[in-house]
């Protein structure tokens, strides 16, 4: 058997989710003196990856440099990926300062996931510390790098980070979403900031893109605990007028807002 057939096998494995096998297969390669490349260790990485094994991914990386196979910006995509899943930010940096080591390049994917891994953590600083350094290096930031970085704000009310990472995503030419916009909103709304949530609201219309029962609960919410009671109402009205259903958030909010109205 050649390196291509266990290749293909590796493959199979892996769309199939069966990461031990893939193991296995590198295992007999290796016992059989058969010479593996970095497709053979690249997909058994991502086998490693697609089920969340991340100790398994990083010593692959390790017995890939053992073997003098170089490793590449995918190699090290799939790694971070399953960082990522994991909210190990940690682990995804250090593998960012090895592939600057080695000289691989950094790719939207690679630093994405890095975010995305910040993003589960609550490290909206180091978030932001990534979205300048692809500005700076010229890496693509696109809409996924901003819709993880602007809810790693929110999940800390940092309302203003949000708001500018909501202009430099303008600047960037990135099209902003309906996730976008409510995790921005939602963050207003844990930093008290109400107006600023109306404003959002607004834009968000004017981009004709579409709010729902979360963008409403966040948007009502805010309304409620800034006082503005009347704001607060007509918008949980206007959730008819859009076709989007309340829930138990939204008429809470609701129903704060008409006890402090007296109503």
């Amino acid at each position: 058997l050649s390196a291509i057939a266990f290749n293909a096998a590796m493959s199979a494995c892996k769309k199939g989710g069966e990461w031990e096998e893939a193991l296995q297969l590198v295992r007999v390669m290796a016992q059989n003196l058969i010479e593996k490349d970095a497709i053979t260790f690249n997909t058994a990485i991502s086998a490693c990856e697609r089920r969340g094994e991340w100790e398994k991914a990083l010593e692959l990386i390790c017995v890939m440099a053992q073997c003098v196979v170089v490793s590449d910006t995918f190699t090290f995509n799939a790694a971070i990926s399953v960082c990522e899943r994991r909210g190990m930010w940690e682990k995804a940096l250090q593998l960012i300062g090895s592939m600057t080591q080695r000289k691989i390049v950094s790719d939207t994917i690679t630093l994405n996931a890095a975010i995305s891994a910040c993003e589960e953590e609550g490290k909206w600083q180091i978030a932001l510390q990534l979205v300048k350094v692809m500005s700076r290096g010229k890496v693509e930031c696109n809409t996924v790098t901003f819709s993880s970085a602007i809810s790693c704000c929110m999940k800390d009310g940092e309302w203003e980070k949000v708001l500018w990472l909501l202009d430099t995503m303008d600047q960037n030419e990135a099209k902003s979403d309906t996730i976008a916009f409510t995790s921005a909103i939602s963050a207003c709304e844990k930093g008290s900031e109400w107006g600023q949530a109306l404003q959002l609201f607004s834009d968000m219309m004017q981009k004709n893109l579409e709010a729902n029962t979360i963008t409403f609960s966040a948007m009502v919410s805010a309304c409620e605990k800034g006082g503005a009671w009347e704001h607060a109402l007509n918008t949980f009205h206007s959730m008819a007028h859009h076709e989007v259903e309340p829930n138990t958030i939204t008429f809470n909010a609701a129903i704060s807002a008409c006890e402090k109205s007296g109503r």
